[in-house]
């Protein structure tokens, strides 16, 4: 009779244990593997003169990629550095110049096979069905899809030139969590990622 209770209680404790190990499985890797995460974070650099002239200002423009909110359809326009199938998320990283900090826009795709990562000075912890969990400043924020994270900072720089130029940069990094996307909806110049 003590086996039959001694074999009782390791098979419970068997179970028990197994079951855990598929919660904590689960929770860790909530992306299908026919999907990736797909995340916008731009920053806009706006310049204003306090003294001086500024030279003629930058001029940037490569725009890499289009993405349709309602279709949910990413399509890159130049061939990006990384392959789809063994990515859970991709990053639209671009910076948009305004005022006196020059003009245009460019942007490019990472692609990324987990997380965390770090992108001037953002840490992009994890991603789930909830949002996506950022830490900024030691401070961690949870962005829902759909509502996004938007961080305003001003600096004072001194352009060298001829004459010394000083200006105010401002700087807004806005991050946009776009959810989850099929990975047959990754386009490389309009045909279907690999």
């Amino acid at each position: 009779m003590r086996t039959i209770s001694k074999i009782s209680i390791i098979g419970l404790l068997l179970f028990s244990l197994s079951c855990s190990v598929n919660k904590q499985n689960s929770k860790s890797d909530s992306i299908k593997s026919d999907e990736v995460a797909f995340i916008e974070f731009y920053q806009t650099y706006t310049g204003e003169v306090i003294s001086g002239t500024v030279p003629k200002g930058r001029r940037i423009d490569s725009p890499t990629y289009r993405f349709d909110q309602t279709t949910k359809v990413l399509e890159a326009l130049r061939k990006p550095d990384f392959s789809v199938d063994t990515l859970k998320v991709i990053i639209g990283n671009g910076k948009i110049l305004k005022g006196e900090a020059g003009t245009g826009m460019s942007s490019r795709l990472t692609g990324l096979s987990k997380l965390p990562y770090t992108l001037n000075k953002i840490t992009f912890k994890e991603v789930g069905s909830k949002g996506l969990l950022i830490k900024v400043d030691n401070i961690e924020t949870l962005i829902k899809e759909g509502e996004p994270f938007e961080k305003t900072e001003t600096r004072i720089d001194t352009i060298k030139s001829e004459s010394n130029v000083i200006v105010k940069l401002t700087i807004k990094s806005t991050i946009n969590y776009q959810g989850f996307i099929k990975k047959t909806g990754i386009k490389f110049n309009n045909t279907q990622a690999n």
